[in-house]
């Protein structure tokens, strides 16, 4: 890339007003995260503000920007049996559009302390 062309894709950006620049609340972003079972994110991209286990089984993962009109998905990471409920964070009232609620389960459906990955996918 010409160094005319980068001076232009910078312009471009830093004059763009929050709302329009890319992964902040409109167009295209992806975020994707491994947290474990205490509810530490320990790896992953930005774009992710917090990660907070609020009782066993049950994690708050807040994001920058809005995810209400993304898609998302969660698995168990490792080799634990069990499976991954994500759904937008209805214990933070009222539902804020930037915060999903994981919970993690057992082989048996109870709710369990499992690390997990996250992914979340928006084209709005």
């Amino acid at each position: 890339m010409s160094s005319i062309a980068l001076a232009a894709s910078i312009a471009l950006v830093v004059s763009l007003p929050a709302s329009a620049r890319p992964g902040e609340g409109t167009g295209t972003a992806e975020f994707w995260g491994h947290f474990s079972s205490a509810g530490k994110q320990i790896g992953g991209t930005s774009g992710i503000v917090s990660s907070v286990r609020k009782e066993k089984g049950v994690f708050e993962i807040e994001f920058y920007r809005q995810i209400d009109k993304c898609g998302w998905f969660g698995s168990i990471h490792g080799r634990s049996a069990g499976s991954v409920g994500v759904e937008l964070g209805k214990s933070t009232p009222p539902s804020d559009p930037r915060v999903l609620e994981v919970r993690t389960f057992d082989a048996k459906g109870a709710l369990a302390k499992r690390d997990f990955s996250l992914l979340v996918k928006c084209q709005d």
